[in-house]
């Protein structure tokens, strides 16, 4: 998959190592269109790949806008990061990022993001892990822009969960790419891949 607006996914998801020595692997779908977005939805299978404290790998989905001199993006999905956690679990996590990166971080980790729901806590890990050849557990995604507002909030198994307002953003007026998306980051002097699973 050739994906020019993946680079931010990456800046964004995985934070703690060195980039300039690691290798990103992505695939997935991306939807432009001429037409305006105002959000994005689906599911993915929850899985806990074995990576090392070097490694990444991430299922989610993002919206964006960008044109020859702004770039906007908004996040959510489930990865393994143990530079960020210091473990091996699978994280729910969200990004987000606005006006060609100048502002914009993963989970709380800045201002931006208004958590509304009690039970449901970015960052939290995910115990409910698929298993290859017996069962599937899938999550449910969206995000979603507010047609009052224009705040865009995110939804965790069609639950709301949160927003970020419409204020955090240069251009998120609506947005015109949708992608969906695997992505495994790994240094490049290491032998194994950050996908396999039990």
């Amino acid at each position: 998959m050739c994906c020019s607006s993946c680079s931010w996914h990456k800046r964004y998801t995985s934070r703690g190592f060195n980039r300039a020595e690691s290798i990103t692997n992505y695939a997935g779908a991306i939807l432009t269109s001429g037409t305006a977005f105002y959000g994005v939805s689906g599911s993915v299978s929850v899985y806990n790949p074995k990576v090392d404290q070097e490694q990444t790998s991430d299922a989610s989905m993002f919206i964006a806008n960008q044109d020859s001199n702004n770039f906007d993006a908004i996040s959510v999905g489930w990865h393994v990061l143990p530079s960020l956690y210091q473990d091996s679990a699978t994280h729910l996590y969200i990004a987000w990022t606005s006006n060609n990166f100048e502002k914009g971080c993963m989970n709380t980790q800045c201002p931006g993001f208004v958590q509304t729901d009690k039970l449901i806590t970015i960052g939290q890990s995910l115990n409910q892990i698929s298993t290859i050849d017996k069962f599937s557990i899938d999550l449910s995604l969206a995000i979603l822009q507010n047609s009052s507002t224009k705040d865009w909030w995110i939804y965790i198994n069609e639950k709301k969960i949160g927003y970020y307002p419409a204020s955090l953003f240069s251009n998120m007026a609506s947005a015109n790419q949708i992608v969906w998306i695997g992505k495994t980051t790994n240094p490049t002097n290491t032998a194994t891949l950050p996908w396999d699973m039990e």
